[in-house]
């Protein structure tokens, strides 16, 4: 079954902070709900480089998708190793929102430090 929200759409796309918040407001659940591909709004936001604003509106919402794993086992901060941040605050927020994501191993054996 075909399932992508409106907040996996834009955070696919380096979407400003208001809209996130305009979707967040509108529809909360979005923060915490898996798309089709098993992927959270967070993999989308830190996989797609979004603003240091827009992940930490996601983590306000739901602090637990920092410790969400997508199908391949990776964490929103594999994501982040593996495409850059787009600040080192991001890194900071989401080692805050979980402190033991870094040690995390995909289903590879890669930690997030392998991959940067």
């Amino acid at each position: 079954m075909w399932r992508f929200l409106p907040i996996h759409s834009a955070c696919a796309r380096q979407p400003p902070p208001n809209l996130i918040s305009a979707l967040l407001n509108a529809y909360p659940e979005g923060a915490r709900s898996v798309d089709d591909q098993g992927m959270h709004a967070l993999h989308y936001a830190t996989g797609n480089q979004a603003t240091r604003e827009v992940i930490r509106l996601l983590l306000m919402t739901y602090p637990d998708a920092a410790k969400m794993k997508d199908p391949r086992g990776m964490l929103p901060i594999h994501y982040i190793a593996c495409w850059g941040p787009s600040s080192i605050s991001v890194v900071d927020m989401i080692l805050v929102a979980n402190r033991y994501v870094g040690e995390s191993k995909d289903e590879d054996g890669n930690t997030p430090l392998d991959l940067a």
